[in-house]
């Protein structure tokens, strides 16, 4: 519940430099620094920042500086957002708004872009760049809002499941 300090994260943990990043919907993004002392693990809270509620995404880490994050936002009109933050410090960089309405997952390309798929049917590529987002392309792969899986990306194929089947859309070159 939060009240000891420790933040509950049911998104995925994930590794950026030297920082160990964990997220809810409920109480945000927190970065612990991980060390060992006496042969067990302390963490020490280097930041926390309650604007960063990740609802399902995980947030992707693009080398050491930045993670790339998508926010959800739980009101009378829901909307998520899609962010890129200082790891360092949880200081939000940029903020592409209303990237989907509850929602979004990321995956990383082999070509270290990113690859967004919204709750709405968007599939969107974009370039991580810490100065603004830069969106490569963009399609809507579904209508309506029945994404809630993360995708999967092999051998240049995207795979995802609506509410209804399981989608396999073949990537350009």
């Amino acid at each position: 519940d939060g009240s000891d300090g420790v933040l509950p994260a049911p998104g995925t943990p994930v590794v950026a430099g030297d920082l160990l990043l964990g997220s809810s919907i409920t109480f945000g993004m927190v970065g612990l620094k991980l060390d060992r002392k006496d042969d067990k693990i302390a963490a020490e809270r280097k930041w926390q920042n309650k604007q960063l509620t990740c609802y399902f995404s995980t947030p992707i880490p693009v080398g050491k500086k930045h993670v790339y994050v998508v926010t959800g936002q739980m009101s009378f009109k829901p909307t998520s957002s899609l962010h890129c933050v200082e790891a360092e410090t949880g200081k939000v960089l940029w903020t592409e708004p209303k990237i989907g309405k509850y929602h979004a997952a990321m995956l990383r390309t082999a070509d270290d872009k990113l690859l967004l798929l919204s709750d709405l049917g968007d599939l969107i590529l974009f370039e991580p760049d810490p100065t603004k987002f830069k969106e490569l392309s963009r399609s809507q792969v579904v209508k309506g809002e029945g994404i809630w899986a993360h995708p999967a990306l092999v051998d240049g194929r995207v795979y995802f499941r609506d509410d209804k089947e399981l989608i396999c859309l073949q990537m350009p070159e």
